[in-house]
């Protein structure tokens, strides 16, 4: 027996952004190829300052980073070939790193008057129908932020 259900194609995340609006790291809430019907539910801290905060919810698209070390330098200055051999085989050693790209923004959320050093909590729901619902608001606050996106339409081409 098979069970078909639907899946997200990309990660769904947050990016925070309060006093330099290019500036922000993406937090992934939902990662990519989970089923639906999905909830998430986290807490951010905002600055210690407080303020206004912009709440970004975008897709999220994994990357590898590869960084390759700097070559070591000799300290005793031999130039021997058994040296060259170790330091050609420690340069094969690249460094690589799960990334984030912020791919199509969903919905941006405004939140003004944040306390100092409070928390905010952000909750995504997918439904088995691909609809979004976005909760924004901050922790220990009244009211919030709420926001619908609609399921996408669905286009008939005559494959099933």
């Amino acid at each position: 027996m098979v069970t078909v259900t639907p899946h997200i194609r990309n990660a769904i995340g947050v990016v925070l952004v309060s006093s330099d609006h290019n500036h922000g790291i993406f937090k992934p809430l939902i990662e990519a190829e989970t089923a639906v019907p999905a909830r998430r539910v986290a807490q951010f801290l905002v600055p210690k300052a407080g303020g206004d905060v912009l709440v970004k919810v975008c897709e999220g698209i994994r990357d590898i980073k590869i960084t390759k070390p700097e070559p070591k330098s000799k300290a005793n200055g031999n130039t021997s070939d058994e040296d060259a051999s170790s330091v050609d085989s420690d340069e094969d050693d690249d460094v690589r790193e799960k990334i984030w790209k912020i791919g199509t923004p969903l919905a941006e959320i405004g939140l003004k008057g944040i306390k100092p050093s409070g928390k905010i909590e952000v909750m995504v729901n997918v439904g088995g129908d691909l609809g979004v619902q976005i909760t924004a608001r901050e922790v220990g606050g009244k009211g919030g932020v709420r926001g619908v996106l609609e399921s996408p339409k669905a286009v008939e081409n005559g494959s099933t």
